[in-house]
């Protein structure tokens, strides 16, 4: 399905001023260039498949959603919540995670070329056999993440 913002609009739910997203699937959907910042998705399924590029979610919570084969190619996710995830083969080419938290994530087989990990929790996180060429690790925590087969710079 093909949301626009409108859409989004109408499943956003207010409480105590933020802003949920629940009980939602968005299964092979398009949100491409959609305004989803700041919104908690709760009791969500996840995005598999779903083409996000160009979506806003910074400062959202997608923490423990299932993104596999998800693109978001050249979204923003500044600040957003994505502890535990799972994200398989996806396309995260020239995304921004600034100051996102993916502790714990399963991040694997995943492009990540040209991503901005500034300052991003990368701790715990599984990033097998994921690409990572020319990403700015700036500042970035690996600490215990499992770095196995990944991929630093363009061959």
């Amino acid at each position: 399905m093909k949301y626009t913002q409108e859409m989004i609009d109408n499943l956003i739910v207010i409480e105590d001023d933020k802003k949920y997203i629940r009980n939602q699937d968005f299964f092979m959907d398009d949100l491409t260039n959609l305004n989803m910042e700041n919104i908690i998705f709760q009791n969500c399924v996840g995005f598999v498949c779903a083409d996000l590029t160009g979506a806003n979610l910074n400062g959202s919570d997608l923490s423990g959603l299932n993104l596999n084969s998800v693109i978001l190619k050249d979204a923003t996710l500044i600040g957003a919540n994505l502890r535990g995830i799972n994200i398989y083969h996806a396309n995260l080419i020239n995304v921004n995670l600034q100051n996102a938290d993916l502790s714990g994530a399963i991040v694997i087989n995943t492009k990540l070329i040209n991503a901005d990990l500034t300052n991003t929790n990368l701790s715990y996180a599984n990033l097998s056999n994921s690409n990572l060429s020319d990403a700015d690790i700036t500042d970035t925590n690996f600490t215990n993440a499992n770095l196995t087969g990944v991929i630093w710079e363009t061959e």
